[in-house]
């Protein structure tokens, strides 16, 4: 579990966007006593986010797939594009995971269910916060049984220690956690990260472990 180490000046600075004010006053009440964590604004459609977003620079937005009018993952696609370094966490039900594997590659660092218990959603945000991707393998490979019945297509050639690296990305640890784990530094596994992103084509870590899935460079 990632452990609450701010403080209130230096916490994930965060924005809701759900239609539904019950699932926007929930969250705010599960994340109200997170030293950590710090709500700077909520939304109810894709253009009030992307506005609360250019006026609240927030650190993370946790969004639902399902909007009025434009949806969430058109929401993602854009506010990707527009701010790179935001972390996107998507907000989904079970019948909804159709979308997920899309929402990934609209720039989404991962999911997480909307009848979680509270401290899944408090864990989500802090792992988007520090990088880490938020969809475990089991999910991952969820996402892509549909391919299963076919062989898998011909990846990019992983060196021993981009594989070490790709392997624990898909498990969700951050680069600093890869790095304790692999005894490297910081920095050399952040050049792997990138590096692997770049191989497979990826518009996020997520993405990167989804796709890592579908070819089979993930056990």
């Amino acid at each position: 579990m990632v452990a609450a180490t701010r403080d209130k000046d230096t916490a994930l600075k965060v924005l809701l966007v759900d239609d539904h004010p019950v699932v926007r006053n929930g969250l705010m009440l599960t994340l109200a006593d997170e030293p950590d964590i710090d709500v700077v604004g909520a939304a109810a459609s894709a253009d009030e986010a992307l506005q609360a977003v250019a006026q609240q620079r927030p650190d993370v937005v946790i969004m639902d797939i399902r909007l009025p009018g434009r949806s969430g993952l058109d929401a993602a696609r854009e506010l990707h594009e527009r701010y790179p370094e935001l972390k996107i966490v998507m907000l989904t039900v079970h019948g909804e995971r159709i979308y997920l594997s899309r929402a990934l590659q609209d720039g989404a660092v991962g999911f997480v269910l909307k009848d979680a218990p509270g401290e899944m959603i408090v864990e989500a945000i802090r792992a988007a916060g520090l990088g880490g991707s938020l969809t475990p393998t089991h999910l991952l490979r969820e996402l892509i049984t549909q391919k299963s019945h076919r062989p898998h297509p011909e990846g990019p050639t992983l060196t021993a220690r981009e594989s070490g690296v790709m392997k624990l990305l898909s498990e969700g640890y951050s680069n600093r956690e890869i790095a304790d784990q692999m005894s490297l530094a910081e920095g050399t596994v952040k050049k792997h990260v990138q590096s692997l992103m770049m191989k497979l084509d990826a518009r996020s870590r997520a993405h990167a472990a989804a796709r890592a899935v579908r070819l089979g460079l993930v056990d």
